[in-house]
């Protein structure tokens, strides 16, 4: 039995300097990293979402920089600042995915997915 991986196709919202959207309407909103801890508390926020007929707002933050670069070095960590998002946010759906398999029934709740630089 292959296992498929995470639907590309669900969409990552992109925030940078650690906000998400604020023309979203409030809801359920449940941090994660993939840890087990984290993927306990989504399997929860799915619940209470659906519960309360709320959307999930699924978050991970990601810090590519934590001092800063020096002038001139940003440019070439670019790259790497993309693939280090890309690699989270496959990472989140991964985790959605996960979490989803795992629920006697999936979640129904609207459910949008979040990186934040930060």
């Amino acid at each position: 039995m292959t296992s498929a991986g995470p639907d590309p196709s669900v969409p990552v919202v992109l925030s940078v300097l650690g906000r998400l959207p604020t023309n979203r309407p409030p809801g359920v909103l449940a941090a994660c990293d993939g840890s087990d801890g984290s993927l306990w508390a989504l399997d929860r926020a799915m619940t209470e979402a659906e519960a309360h007929d709320l959307p999930l707002y699924v978050l991970a933050v990601v810090n590519p920089a934590p001092t800063g670069y020096p002038p001139g070095m940003a440019e070439l960590v670019q790259e790497s600042v993309e693939t280090l998002v890309e690699s989270m946010a496959d990472g989140l759906r991964r985790a959605v995915v996960a979490v989803q398999r795992a629920r006697a029934r999936p979640c129904t709740a609207e459910m949008s997915l979040h990186v934040v630089l930060g």
